[in-house]
């Protein structure tokens, strides 16, 4: 498992980066998993520890007793799914809870508010609107970070990837020759269908008209001109609500306003997070007309 890779603090904002391989793995399975019913019988097979030693190492690396960290990563993975549409009942079923009330119960027990005033707190604008505009072709350099070894990642779940990342000093090469304070800087998932790559990377970076050359160590993604939808992000205080306000802006985008919208998805060229001082948004490229079958 890579150091780097830290699933569990996508979800809940908390910064968990156990030393403990074996916890490691065992955090990598409940993400694997949260859909399913997860014992401690499930976890000590997974590390091979007995049961009071995996406790104690459980709670050394996370802060958190298994039974308490699993209810908190199900109510967070809880979220996402209310945020994507799914019923609050269908939601209760996916996350073990017996009943709605329950689910409801232990939802507000953790958030301070009821599922249905989370939706309505952290919900995107039913009357959003993106602004639609041609935008020139261009490039970003950047970091490159590689997709989790994970048949069930979905990148579009997984907005402001680089919050969760670890930066060396090299990075001060883009601040020195792009000037990313007067540009901005960019986040993305590079698709597959992105000059036949095979797997998803995302990049971290800024957008720049053209590069001569790029740093070694990083990686220079084009992006096609074309019609663009832009999203503002809702402003946050903290990484961990930048993150999740991003997620839930690829949600709205994706999965609620473009398929009532009559426009289409251009899947071979990045969704794209532009950062500039205080103002973010979420930049998705739209095809002229409707994709061949």
């Amino acid at each position: 498992m890579d150091d780097k890779y830290h699933p569990c603090t996508e979800e809940t904002g908390y910064e968990l980066k156990p030393q403990n391989e074996k916890i490691k793995l065992a955090l990598r399975y409940i993400d694997e998993h949260l859909e399913e019913k997860i014992s401690i019988e499930d976890l000590l097979e997974v590390t091979g520890y007995a049961y009071h030693y995996f406790c104690h190492q459980f709670k050394i690396g996370t802060g958190f007793s298994v039974k308490n960290y699993l209810t908190v990563r199900k109510l967070h993975h809880a979220t996402r799914l209310l945020l994507s549409g799914t019923k609050h009942s269908d939601t209760a079923h996916i996350c073990g809870y017996n009943n709605s009330a329950e689910f409801s119960r232990a939802f507000k027990n953790h958030f301070g508010i009821s599922p249905r005033e989370y939706l309505k707190k952290h919900s995107p604008s039913e009357k959003r609107t993106p602004i639609i505009c041609h935008l020139e072709a261009k490039s970003v350099i950047g970091y490159r970070f590689e997709a989790p070894d994970d048949p069930n990642f979905k990148p579009i779940e997984h907005g402001a990837f680089w919050a969760f990342q670890s930066f060396d000093q090299s990075y001060s090469e883009v601040y020195n020759i792009f000037d990313p304070v007067r540009h901005g800087e960019c986040g993305l998932w590079v698709p597959e269908a992105y000059c036949g790559n095979t797997e998803p990377f995302y990049v971290y970076g800024t957008p720049v008209d053209y590069a001569n050359a790029v740093p070694d160590f990083f990686t220079e993604v084009r992006l096609k001109a074309g019609d663009y939808a832009l999203f503002k992000i809702d402003a946050a205080e903290s990484f961990a609500d930048l993150s999740r306000n991003v997620r839930e802006t690829y949600s709205y985008a994706i999965c609620r306003w473009l398929p009532s919208s009559g426009r289409y998805l251009d899947n071979s060229t990045p969704i794209v997070e532009y950062y500039h001082g205080d103002e973010a948004y979420v930049s998705v490229p739209l095809l002229a007309q409707e994709p061949a079958l």
